[in-house]
């Protein structure tokens, strides 16, 4: 773990780590993808570093795989689409979140714009990456949704 001050400088300060395998917090639905094509205007990321599961609402959970998408539309300007977890937008039954982390050696970092759903029960986050100074930058990321929405 390496932090950063303004400027790109590492400084000692708090910091908060997330491990996510399967369901974080147990979520019923989730996913996650590592968007590791900086440059790339549309890719897919392995299977192996991908994931998406869909609570049906009956106790069970189907899995899908090579589902999420990372779009980039500018210079650190990016969108991920999670296939079927359409409870993503801002405020729809409050209880869906996205986080993203730039990943690297860097000082990047990435936030979320905005979450968004499509109407063909796919959701997307926004995502925005800066360099230390806070300049648009591409830049690798880790993306992870979770919700308590059941289908």
């Amino acid at each position: 773990m390496a932090c950063f001050g303004n400027g790109g400088a590492p400084v000692d300060t708090r910091f908060m780590f997330n491990f996510t395998y399967e369901s974080p917090v147990a979520a019923p639905s989730y996913g996650y993808a590592w968007a590791n094509a900086a440059t790339s205007r549309s890719d897919n990321p392995s299977a192996d570093y991908q994931a998406i599961a869909v609570n049906r609402g009956d106790g069970t959970r189907a899995g899908v795989t090579d589902k999420v998408l990372i779009q980039r539309y500018g210079v650190g300007v990016y969108h991920v689409i999670f296939e079927e977890l359409a409870g993503l937008a801002e405020g729809l039954h409050g209880a869906s979140h996205v986080k993203v982390n730039a990943y690297g050696t860097g000082a990047d970092y990435c936030n979320v714009r905005s979450m968004s759903t499509y109407s063909d029960d796919r959701g997307r986050a926004n995502v925005r990456c800066y360099d230390g100074n806070g300049n648009p930058k591409d830049t690798t990321f880790t993306s992870a949704y979770s919700s308590t929405v059941s289908r």
